[in-house]
């Protein structure tokens, strides 16, 4: 099949205007790292980056650790989305699956949680992460964020109708999965 070549043009050119867009925040860094001081304060932004200032750039990236900073930033994000998501998702599944006495006032009480601004709560979790521990640890950092981060999650997955996404699954598959004899939990999956 021949394509004409007035659309691999238009083609060409957005794919060039998108990578455009894409690649010049990276520019925009590289001009501002490898130019001086008195260079961007007096004249403005260079053109073009000065590859003749590439030796002072690495000498100050030397005496910073930026990748022990790296290494947390993705040990943090990592934590916090596996944390939040494995408590979200499983408080959800709790509350839009199963019938159990106080169901309604948990679901309120979470949806409540997000009434409370996040400010109040940083006295009572520093006092917290004092007492076990994990005050300037990695690991407080992973529960401070999944903490503020779930109080959101379930009530949010319900969006503005009543029926949650998990609610959503087929009843059916869940009753032949319990026949077959697995677990309420197994049956999650």
């Amino acid at each position: 099949m021949k394509t004409n070549p007035l659309f691999s043009l238009l083609r060409v050119a957005l794919i060039a205007v998108l990578v455009t867009f894409a690649g010049f925040p990276i520019y925009w860094m590289a001009t501002t790292a490898l130019g001086t001081d008195t260079q961007l304060f007096n004249t403005g932004q260079l053109p073009c980056p000065q590859l003749s200032n590439l030796p002072n750039l690495i000498t100050a990236l030397s005496e910073v650790p930026v990748l022990r900073w790296m290494s947390n930033t993705a040990v943090i994000a990592l934590g916090n989305t596996v944390l939040s998501l494995m408590l979200g998702s499983l408080l959800g599944y709790a509350l839009s699956r199963f019938k159990f006495h106080g169901r309604g006032l948990i679901g309120f009480l979470m949806f409540m949680t997000q009434v409370i601004p996040e400010a109040l709560l940083v006295v009572p979790l520093y006092a917290m992460f004092i007492s076990l521990g994990l005050l300037n640890s990695l690991w407080g950092v992973i529960l401070a964020n999944s903490g503020f981060r779930c109080r959101s999650r379930p009530s949010s997955s319900r969006g503005p109708s009543t029926r949650s996404p998990m609610r959503s699954r087929k009843a059916p598959s869940s009753t032949a999965a319990r026949a077959l004899g697995s677990s309420p939990l197994s049956s999650f999956r």
